[in-house]
């Protein structure tokens, strides 16, 4: 199935009842000033489709998930992207995902005022790090760091009865956003903070036992919380938690593979509560501890 993401919304931003049957959500728009937008969304699909969607020029802020959102920790990651003109493109929602997206809209014009820096001087200083950090795309993708928590949580929440303070909290995150393209530009040139972050990465491959907090980490490998997270996620394409859990988990399954050890063993040399172990374990390998012996 293919059609416009903005047919299946009505005038109040719920799903018409015409696409009921075919989707769930909600889209809600909030022009907060001239040329500052914000817009909420959440669709979820019943059946496999294609979505088709309109953009205007502008420079964005998306915050995309894979469930409905919140807090910070349900986003998957913040993208930055920018048109010269408007653009048309096509994205997939399979049957039973959900996709949400908190997106901020400004007009070139706003944010470089706010910077005080020329329109012109703020697209070259956005396309060059897009360029330096995504040479072959046109968006680029950070991971929600717990720098980012303070700013986007009221772009969550959304209290327009307090929409002054709201569009601070948005320059914030913008102003942020950016800096954080500057520290990743920086970090992919710089040969000592990749050897710092494969060095991160050879601490979580040591040891299934770690428990050491992202700052312990970053404090060893000598760069900011916030560096490590927005480096290790260019890196190996997940964020240091999500790595360490999944080298847990392998190890945890290799040792279910042999005799040597009791399930409780092995969960305790995770790190794991008991409850956390088996919910992990299943999404990882798509059976509980008790039968993966028996399939592998």
């Amino acid at each position: 199935m293919r059609v416009s993401i903005n047919d299946i919304y009505n005038e109040e931003g719920e799903v018409s009842s015409l696409m009921s049957d075919t989707f769930s959500g909600y889209k809600n728009t909030y022009q907060l000033m001239s040329g500052l937008t914000l817009t909420q969304q959440e669709i979820k699909c019943f059946q496999d489709t294609v979505f088709f969607e309109q953009a205007e020029r502008g420079i964005y802020f998306s915050l995309v998930g894979k469930k409905s959102v919140y807090s910070p920790t349900d986003l998957d990651s913040l993208q930055v992207s920018y048109f010269d003109n408007d653009v048309a493109g096509e994205f997939e929602v399979k049957a039973d995902e959900v996709r949400s997206l908190i997106q901020v809209h400004f007009e070139p014009e706003l944010l470089a005022s706010a910077l005080n820096e020329k329109q012109e001087s703020l697209i070259g200083f956005l396309k060059t790090l897009m360029h330096k950090i995504a040479p072959t795309k046109s968006v680029v993708c950070l991971p929600i760091t717990n720098k980012n928590h303070t700013n986007i949580k009221p772009l969550i929440e959304n209290n327009t009865q307090r929409q002054l303070s709201l569009v601070g909290q948005i320059y914030a995150f913008a102003f942020l956003a950016l800096e954080q393209m500057q520290t990743l530009s920086h970090m992919l040139s710089c040969n000592e903070c990749q050897s710092k972050l494969f060095n991160v990465q050879n601490l979580l491959e040591a040891d299934i036992g770690i428990t050491k907090e992202l700052t312990e980490f970053a404090y060893q490998a000598g760069l900011s919380a916030d560096a490590l997270e927005l480096g290790f996620y260019h890196l190996v394409g997940q964020t240091v938690t999500q790595y360490r859990d999944q080298i847990r988990l392998k190890r945890a399954a290799a040792m279910l593979r042999t005799d040597h050890y009791s399930r409780s063993e092995i969960v305790a040399k995770t790190g794991f509560s008991e409850d956390q172990f088996e919910a992990m374990f299943i999404k990882q390998f798509g059976v509980p501890t008790n039968q993966y012996g028996q399939v592998h």
